[in-house]
């Protein structure tokens, strides 16, 4: 009782049973392509997870924010900022009309320079 796959042939399938075989190959491929993405995606949280910006990182900018909050005058609103490797360049319009730019080192928080234009037409 041994079959031979090779010297047998395959008999051409009817209508019916030919376009149930195509449906079930679209269906594989949808489902495969669909496990792939799946997989792109977990790996790229995964990724995102790991090599994503750090708690220190985070809580230095909140130093940051911090640090400008308390350097500028009472009232100013910022109005750009600006970035020049390890400077920050804050700008902004002081309450009393006048404009300024605040210059912060990165590396430490420091404030670096403060500058405050006051309009003569007061």
């Amino acid at each position: 009782m041994s079959y031979h796959l090779d010297d047998e042939e395959e008999k051409p399938l009817d209508p019916a049973a030919e376009k149930l075989h195509r449906k079930m190959r679209r269906l594989l491929l949808g489902s495969g392509l669909i496990m792939f993405v799946g997989f792109i995606a977990v790996f790229g949280a995964i990724l995102y997870k790991t090599l994503g910006p750090s708690k220190s990182d985070v809580s230095r900018a909140a130093i940051g924010t911090r640090l400008v909050e308390q350097a500028l005058p009472q009232g100013a609103e910022v109005t750009g900022i600006a970035l020049n490797g390890e400077e920050l360049a804050v700008s902004f319009k002081a309450g009393d009309g006048g404009n300024g730019v605040l210059l912060i080192n990165r590396a430490d928080w420091s404030i670096a320079g403060k500058l405050i234009l006051q309009s003569e037409n007061r």
